[in-house]
């Protein structure tokens, strides 16, 4: 592990042992992240999604792929609303495997949440879309993956995705639930 990658895991580390609601900017993505870190791993970080001052899912970034990690000043209304939903603090309620490869994350997203959609990200691609969808198998270098499009229709086939374009995955929040609600259960193929 690099000199910069030992210290960003170490203020990430710091942010969820404080509980502290921290603003994660990558080099890949447009946007930061708010979120509060649940938990670090040597290869994944996995962030409680703060949305508007409400949770809204979870996501894993690469570790090495985080240039800042910031406090959010007013984090107040986030932490009252978590405390009111009984949330407070934060814990990770899936066992995700954040050391191993991108394989590793999607196999174990797969086992904790059967049924519930994931949300892939290539954001290292200039305007790439967020692909919606369930693993079906995987490969050495790639995961066969069944998509949903923003219709909430299944496409007809399944394809495949290569794990070095994955920069960021997530699940839960409110996009992702609504689409499981029109989508439904995958068809069998």
């Amino acid at each position: 592990m690099s000199k910069r990658s030992r210290k960003t895991v170490a203020r990430l580390s710091s942010a969820r042992d404080a509980s502290r609601l921290v603003t994660v900017s990558r080099s890949k993505a447009v946007e930061p992240l708010d979120g509060y870190v649940l938990a670090v791993g040597s290869r994944w970080c996995l962030l409680l999604v703060i949305e508007v001052g409400c949770a809204d899912g979870w996501a894993c970034v690469l570790t090495d792929d985080v240039r800042k990690v910031e406090p959010v000043r007013r984090q107040r209304v986030s932490r009252r609303l978590l405390k009111l939903d009984l949330q407070w603090p934060p814990v990770a309620e899936v066992d995700l495997d954040l050391d191993g490869t991108t394989s590793d994350l999607l196999r174990s997203c797969a086992a904790a949440l059967p049924d519930g959609l994931l949300g892939v990200h290539f954001e290292a691609e200039p305007e790439s879309p967020l692909y919606v969808g369930l693993t079906v198998s995987w490969r050495k270098k790639t995961v066969l993956w069944h998509d949903v499009n923003p219709d909430g229709r299944w496409a007809r086939k399944p394809y495949r995705v290569r794990y070095a374009s994955v920069t960021r995955v997530e699940s839960g929040g409110r996009y992702l639930s609504a689409l499981q609600r029109v989508a439904g259960r995958r068809p069998e193929r």
